[in-house]
């Protein structure tokens, strides 16, 4: 069976169903017990799920090497063989839903995506900074001019929106789908957000499973077989009312890269998001010493740039605000070129 343990789904369910017992759980993990009761009596987690996921969020902390196995035996250590099927389950359950992803193809020289037009591609940003009761995203402004002008050096035709309903945003992806001419989509979203979720201004959640439904599900959809990439730059906290359908998990040539970890906070200042920023002065770095760039290129480097940021605003969640991959069914390994060159995928 694939390891799961670090699937934020699989975090999510099993604090669920673990519930009134993960106190002992956590005892048959080897969690010192001052730790659990550190747990039990902060106030901040009321719900016993809620609880759950912080020993889980401990284990995860002081166990070098946590396996599904070790799990399974502090469970029947409770005893409680029924909460260990439920487990099983479960991982059974998650571990076929990602083992149907199709493989991420080798470069052997053939190209898998090819730019056939002037224009690399389309890059549309949608910031938003304004919304109904929760605070204003001062700062998240300044990265729209910093995107469109380092994205149009790639050969994107680049559209800014700001300050979108959720519908209104599901609208402007899908009509991206219409597109004539476009070899690749990259959609930038800015916003307030949950686990694999993002706001409007109107507060109402837009999923990343809507997100590839929106293009998926467009009868035109011009940008079958297409790379679309997403950049999210949005907090990523767990909250109770997240609920997940199992969707299409054969979607193909999607990538989300997310601007923070499951359970976190998504950094930004007043001027502009660590992310967004980061992710620029990668790019442009990388322009001034090649032709030619790839994607996995920009995501590594991106992570140690992060990294750096955070070590100099002495910021204590440097561990965790890296980006993260939330979702990849890429089928070849992505390059960009500087614009006035002809661009091809490998």
């Amino acid at each position: 069976m694939v390891e799961i343990l670090q699937n934020p789904k699989f975090k999510i369910k099993l604090s669920e169903i673990i519930d009134q017992d993960w106190f002992k759980i956590g005892i048959f993990l080897n969690i010192e017990e001052h730790n659990l009761e550190s747990i039990k009596s902060d106030s901040a987690f009321p719900k016993q799920e809620e609880k759950a996921r912080e020993m889980i969020k401990k284990w995860f902390a002081i166990e070098k090497n946590p396996t599904l196995q070790k799990l399974k035996e502090a469970i029947t250590n409770i005893p409680n063989h029924h909460l260990c099927k439920k487990v099983e389950d479960l991982a059974s359950e998650l571990s076929t839903m990602f083992s149907v992803l199709p493989p991420v193809a080798l470069n052997t020289g053939t190209p898998n995506y090819t730019f056939d037009s002037n224009s690399c591609g389309l890059c549309v940003i949608l910031c938003n900074t304004k919304f109904k009761s929760l605070p204003d995203r001062y700062g998240a402004n300044k990265d729209v001019v910093t995107l469109s002008e380092t994205f149009s050096k790639l050969n994107f035709k680049v559209k800014t929106e700001e300050n979108k309903s959720r519908n209104q945003m599901f609208q402007i992806i899908r009509k991206c789908g219409n597109e004539k001419d476009v070899n690749c989509f990259v959609c930038f979203i800015s916003s307030h957000g949950q686990l694999e979720t993002v706001f409007g201004i109107d507060e109402e959640p837009l999923t990343f499973e809507e997100m590839r439904s929106a293009i998926g599900n467009n009868p035109h959809n011009l940008l079958a077989n297409k790379p679309k990439i997403f950049f999210i730059d949005a907090c990523q906290v767990i909250t109770s009312s997240l609920s997940y359908s199992n969707g299409n998990v054969q979607e193909q040539d999607y990538c989300f890269s997310v601007s923070t970890t499951p359970g976190h906070m998504s950094w930004r200042s007043s001027n502009g998001t660590f992310y967004l920023k980061a992710l620029c002065r990668v790019i442009n770095n990388l322009l001034e010493k090649n032709e030619q760039i790839s994607l996995m290129d920009i995501l590594f480097q991106l992570n140690s740039e992060m990294g750096n940021a955070f070590m100099l605003a002495d910021c204590d969640e440097l561990n965790v605000n890296i980006c993260n991959i939330a979702y990849n069914t890429l089928r070849g390994i992505v390059h960009f070129e500087k614009k006035g060159k002809r661009s091809v995928y490998f």
